[in-house]
C-alpha cells in the first residue's frame, strides 16, 4: 500500500570563501587624524571632519571616530552632519591606507581637515549629537553598530567648544573606507 517515497535532496548553496575574503581586501579603507588642536580662552573653539568632495565618485563610510583631550579640564564636542564652516580648515597630512595588503596603496578622495583658535561656529547642517569629553581621556564612537554614509558632497564634522579660559589641547581621529558612487547610491 505504501511504496518507497523518493525525497528531494535539497538544492546546496555553494560560497565561495576565498573570493569573499580577497574580495574584502580590495577595499579602500584609510584612518587618519588632525594635527594637535589647540583652543586657547573662552569662546575658543576647533574642528576636525571628513568632507567628500561632490566630484569624488565614491561614497564615505565612516566607521568611527575618537576625540582625544589632553587637557586637565573638559570640553564639549558637537557632531555635525554637512555643516556650512566660516573657514575651509587645513588638509591633514597625517592619513594613511589601513589596508596595507593593497598594492599599490589606495590615495583617498575623501579630505581630512581641521581648524582651531577659531571664534565660529557651524552654520546650517545638523547637529546630531553632542559630547562631553572628560580630562586626559579619549572618546570614541560606538564601532560597529552601523555608520553614517555620506555621498560626494558630503561632510561630517566634529566641533570642539572651549567652556572656560584655558588652555585646550586635543586630536581627532577617524577611520573610513570608500567606495564607488553612483547616482543610485554605493555600487
Amino acid at each position: 500500500m505504501f511504496g518507497l517515497i523518493k525525497k528531494r535532496q535539497q538544492p546546496v548553496e555553494v560560497v565561495d570563501v576565498t573570493s569573499r575574503r580577497l574580495n574584502s581586501f580590495q577595499g579602500k579603507y584609510f584612518i587618519g587624524q588632525t594635527e594637535m588642536l589647540i583652543m586657547e580662552g573662552q569662546q575658543q573653539n576647533a574642528w576636525g571632519g571628513l568632507f567628500n568632495p561632490a566630484a569624488s565618485g565614491v561614497a564615505l563610510f565612516l566607521d568611527i571616530f575618537t576625540i582625544s583631550n589632553y587637557s586637565s579640564q573638559f570640553f564639549s564636542a558637537e557632531i555635525w552632519l554637512n555643516p556650512k564652516l566660516a573657514r575651509k580648515g587645513n588638509t591633514s597630512s597625517l592619513v594613511h591606507p589601513a589596508n596595507l595588503a593593497l598594492n599599490p596603496q589606495a590615495e583617498p578622495k575623501v579630505k581630512l581637515q581641521y581648524d582651531c583658535q577659531i571664534n565660529d561656529v557651524p552654520l546650517g547642517g545638523v547637529n546630531v549629537m553632542n559630547r562631553i569629553v572628560p580630562p586626559n581621556s579619549t572618546f570614541m564612537s560606538d564601532p560597529g553598530k552601523g555608520g553614517i554614509i555620506l555621498p560626494p558632497g558630503g561632510a561630517i564634522a566634529v566641533f570642539l567648544k572651549s567652556p572656560g579660559p584655558f588652555k585646550y589641547e586635543s586630536r581627532i581621529a577617524f577611520r573610513w573606507r570608500e567606495e564607488n558612487h553612483s547616482d543610485g547610491g554605493p555600487q
